[in-house]
């Protein structure tokens, strides 16, 4: 399973997934940095399974609709630091995993989530 990151992504969940043993990859290591959201969205169903975000654009599934091969984690997290991002991110693989993401939606908070 490949995960991309979106530009807003800390490079430190990069580092927290690749410690997980993730295959993570972050948009500024692509030649996709600078698309548009919707440009990105596309191209990166191709290559990717997941991409994590802090965008919440992406949690419009009128314009950013599920795919069956693809899935979307919006954290909505505040502050969007390092460590919050990571510590949520930790909180929700607890409890799920990034298989279950697959054709959905997940908005994982700082003490919970909801996947749709």
């Amino acid at each position: 399973m490949r995960i991309l990151l979106d530009e807003c992504m800390p490079m430190a969940v990069l580092d927290y997934l690749k410690d997980k043993k993730y295959d993570a990859v972050h948009v500024k290591h692509t030649e996709w940095e600078g698309f548009s959201n919707s440009r990105l969205y596309e191209k990166a169903q191709g290559e990717f399974q997941i991409l994590i975000t802090t965008d919440r654009h992406f949690a419009h599934p009128e314009k950013f609709k599920p795919r069956a091969t693809f899935g979307v984690i919006y954290l909505r997290v505040a502050p969007t630091t390092s460590s919050f991002l990571v510590r949520a991110l930790d909180q929700f693989l607890l409890k799920a995993n990034f298989e279950s993401v697959i054709g959905q939606l997940a908005i994982v908070r700082r003490n919970d989530f909801s996947i749709r």
